[in-house]
């Protein structure tokens, strides 16, 4: 065989040109799809593989598609982890301002306190964050542990290991020219007023996108129970919760008496809520979550109170309590017949695992949405063998039993 009986070489198979589409597809599949050609030379004929067939396209287009699955899956699950994480961290930094706070003064902030008086001598009230900003530090900035005369600083978006004794020291806050300008210490312009800020540290990443308002917050506190005014007893007990009324209330809270009582470890001290408020709210349903209620309750005696009054006219308690219609509120209850104005205030959240709940000694914990509501209960009570019904003096201990569950609710 001389060279001119050599197949003629195909320029298709060797390297993709720039003649269009047309000339791609045979560099690809070859004549009719098949990865197979035919060369005729004289009287034989040859054979020749060129590209790929169908079939083999269809698998490597498969297996990129399993890949970008599979990718985008690790990414879309550690972004939830990243944000669960980061709603802990938050939820830290908050209870550390509460802990600093109860420790220069010797009791905790009420969900309602008075601000300071405005210019026209009106009492200006806030929630439980504003007394707390003296102490609140945004997660970028590190802790500063003391121990004696030695020092030591560590991360700020993680609770510290503390050594005996060993104690966090708080510098000045970055927030403490906002408390000074609407404090008691303020011009007349602004003392007393409701300040405008966003802070992050008070608001869930996985519901960041509902927080609109300038002001919005997703935790919500422990409040024990619903409040109940006009009664000579307080609105409500130190033991069934945290936080209480400063401005209508008599009692007081501190972490103190918790720690000498069920303890900080085993007492809630606030959580996430997925309707986002504002933290110069200073209504207890707004502000608070419950792990009880009494369903039946009138809608009007749960209306805001600007003040309580006092005297020998108001009754001192109310006659009498039937446990059974009470309710145990778990997380994530949703019960229609306690009517819009005072709602179901548990906690509720967007993380798929659970919901972030942060106890009085700074530790963060998710919690499982099944949990048992009588074991919720028992650890939103700061001292759960003194727990009495608001306005009574009913020892809510022996009762609990009486109490109804969110699925034996109609």
């Amino acid at each position: 065989m001389n060279l001119m009986d050599t197949p003629p070489k195909n320029d298709d198979c060797d390297e993709f040109t720039t003649l269009g589409e047309a000339q791609v597809r045979r560099t690809l599949f070859g004549n009719g799809g098949s990865p197979w050609q035919r060369h005729r030379v004289g009287n034989r004929t040859f054979r020749s593989r060129c590209g790929l067939g169908r079939v083999e396209v269809v698998l490597i287009l498969f297996c990129l598609a399993l890949l970008a699955a599979l990718a985008t899956t690790g990414v879309y699950q550690r972004r939830l982890s990243a944000e669960t994480n980061l709603c802990g961290a938050r939820q830290y930094r908050v209870a550390l301002a509460m802990q600093g706070y109860s420790r220069d003064f010797d009791l905790m902030p009420g969900f309602r306190n008075l601000q300071a008086m405005t210019e026209d001598q009106r009492p200006g009230y806030s929630s439980w964050v504003f007394p707390t900003l003296s102490f609140l530090e945004p997660l970028n900035r590190p802790l500063t542990i003391k121990s004696g005369e030695q020092t030591r600083v560590v991360r700020g978006d993680q609770a510290p290991s503390l050594a005996s004794g060993e104690e966090i020291v708080f510098g000045q806050s970055s927030f403490q020219s906002l408390v000074d300008r609407y404090g008691p210490s303020g011009s007349a312009a602004t003392r007393g007023l409701k300040p405008q800020l966003r802070i992050a540290e008070l608001i869930c990443p996985a519901a960041s996108n509902l927080a609109e308002p300038t002001n919005s917050m997703n935790w919500r506190v422990n409040t024990g129970l619903p409040d109940r005014l006009g009664y000579a007893m307080p609105p409500d007990w130190p033991a069934n919760g945290v936080f209480l009324n400063s401005v209508e209330g008599d009692e007081f809270q501190s972490l103190k008496l918790i720690e000498s009582r069920d303890g900080l470890s085993y007492t809630v001290l606030l959580s996430e809520g997925l309707e986002p408020l504002q933290w110069t709210d200073t209504e207890e349903v707004d502000l608070g979550i419950y792990w009880a209620f009494d369903r039946t309750r009138a809608q009007q005696d749960d209306k805001p109170v600007e003040t309580r009054e006092s005297g020998s006219d108001l009754p001192r308690s109310v006659e009498s309590v039937d446990p059974s219609n009470w309710s145990l509120l778990g997380i994530e209850s949703t019960i229609g017949v306690f009517g819009s104005a005072v709602g179901a205030k548990t906690p509720i959240s967007l993380h798929p695992n659970g919901v972030t709940v942060t106890f009085c000694s700074g530790a963060t914990q998710t919690m499982a949405r099944d949990i048992d509501p009588l074991t919720w209960a028992q650890m939103m009570m700061s001292f759960d063998q003194n727990a009495r019904f608001p306005t009574t003096a009913v020892n809510i201990a022996p009762q609990l039993t009486s109490f109804k569950t969110k699925k034996s609710i109609p």
